[in-house]
Parts: C-alpha cells; sequence; structure tokens
C-alpha cells in the first residue's frame, strides 16, 4: 500500500511537499527523505508527532541518525526508545 503525506513548513511563505512512500517505509528512512527533498542536512535530529483527530501534539518520536553507527533504524529506534 503507499501512503500520502503533505508536510508544510511554517515559514514566511508555507512551503510543501507531498510525498508518497510505500507502507513498509521505516521512520528513519521517511525522515531522510523529507530531508531530502527539502535540501535539509539529513544528519540533523528529526522530530516527529503523533496527534489525536483534533490534531493535537500527543507523543514526541526523536530520531537521532548517527551514520557511523546505524546499520538498521528499527533496532536503533528500539534502543532509542528504551535509552531515553
Amino acid at each position: 500500500m503507499r501512503l500520502k503525506f503533505r508536510i508544510i513548513l511554517n515559514v514566511k511563505d508555507d512551503v510543501l511537499r507531498d510525498i508518497i512512500v510505500d507502507s513498509s517505509t521505516s521512520l528513519f528512512e521517511f525522515s531522510k527523505i523529507i530531508s531530502d527533498q527539502f535540501g535539509f542536512d539529513s544528519t540533523e535530529i528529526s522530530t516527529f508527532h503523533i496527534s489525536n483527530e483534533n490534531w493535537e501534539q500527543l507523543e514526541e518520536i526523536k530520531i537521532f541518525k548517527i551514520d557511523l553507527w546505524i546499520l538498521d533504524m528499527d533496532v536503533f529506534y528500539f534502543f532509542a526508545i528504551d535509552f531515553f
């Protein structure tokens, strides 16, 4: 299954991108795709939020990208959750 996301940067003039990914795409891969689409430094920390039906931010998910140490983001993600 394919998933479509609309990413909006809230800057002086809103910038948006529609991104379509496969449902098997990891959050780490999705973060890299977003960075590439906007020209961001993909080694920076990425933050995602889980929201409710009213778009209120609930849980924050941070992705730390340490390219020298990470071979499998899913393993690192679980490590990060346990660590913090």
